[in-house]
């Protein structure tokens, strides 16, 4: 009985700390779409599948790298982030599946 209730409490306290980091992880982490002009962020993961996931990792989309949103075109769709020293236009298509927590710039 000593064992199981052990195992409980082991159980209970990894969950709740899954809780945590979840309601932390939905509270600061953002899709690059939503991100404001001059705002920087660091990339968390992305939804993406496939070929398109193998694109945007190949061109610096990787998780822990920074991206700074620069522009957005005059009707809002494409925006041109910067990562990996590389100006780079997406689609809000493609930037919502891309998450990630700001980290700096002067948001407008």
């Amino acid at each position: 009985m000593v064992a199981y209730t052990n195992i409980m409490e082991q159980l209970n306290s990894r969950v709740y700390r899954l809780e945590e980091r979840m309601i932390v992880m939905t509270a600061t982490v953002i899709p690059l779409s939503e991100a404001a002009k001059g705002s920087v962020l660091e990339i968390s993961g992305m939804s993406v599948q496939g070929v398109m996931r193998r694109r945007l990792l190949d061109l610096g989309f990787v998780p822990g790298n920074t991206v700074e949103v620069l522009r957005r075109s005059p009707l809002g769709d494409p925006t041109a982030f910067r990562v990996s020293n590389t100006t780079i236009a997406l689609r809000s298509e493609e930037s919502s599946l891309i998450f990630g927590k700001q980290i700096g710039g002067n948001a407008e």
